[in-house]
């Protein structure tokens, strides 16, 4: 990997960081709670909320220990971004990883809790059906965080190697 494409993962966490924290800001700033603005009718919206805990409210009240996790797996992603130069996809998926750990880690460090914005509505269908309740409320980092998930799970496109056998076929 070249000198240059070597940073690039350490520049997208701090690009992903910086992207996560103006909509967060934006949205304090623009929104009211229990007033969902359409961003894309029927499919998403924009509504304030904030979250003590992790995803669905998950360890709410336990703010000293998501705040250690998500800045502790954030800055040891940064420090293996810095110190090793994964190959370009892994890169950009871990600095997808530390981009939203960082993100929602810095946030609920600041004041007990994370600032979420964005409603599916097209999610919500579904665990309506499923389990009677809404898709929670979610920000960018989440969205970091679970594409950088999805990019390190897909397996790589590969050739099919047919061995062939001793007659040739």
């Amino acid at each position: 990997m070249s000198r240059g494409t070597r940073w690039l993962p350490l520049v997208l966490v701090g690009l992903w960081v910086g992207l996560d924290f103006a909509l967060k800001g934006w949205s304090l700033g623009h929104l009211e709670p229990g007033h969902p603005q359409p961003l894309a009718p029927g499919v998403l919206s924009l509504a304030l909320g904030f979250n003590p805990g992790a995803a669905w409210g998950l360890l709410s009240g336990q703010t000293g220990l998501l705040v250690l996790v998500r800045l502790g797996v954030g800055l040891a992603l940064l420090g293996y971004l810095a110190w090793k130069a994964p190959p370009p996809a892994a890169g950009v998926a871990l600095s997808l990883i530390a981009g939203g750990a960082l993100g929602n880690g810095l946030d609920q460090l600041v004041d007990g809790t994370v600032v979420d914005m964005l409603y599916s509505h097209t999610l919500s269908v579904l665990t309506r059906s499923l389990y009677g309740q809404d898709y929670p409320v979610f920000n960018l980092a989440d969205v970091w965080l679970v594409s950088g998930v999805v990019l390190l799970l897909v397996p790589r496109a590969r050739p099919v190697r047919w061995k062939e056998d001793r007659h040739g076929r």
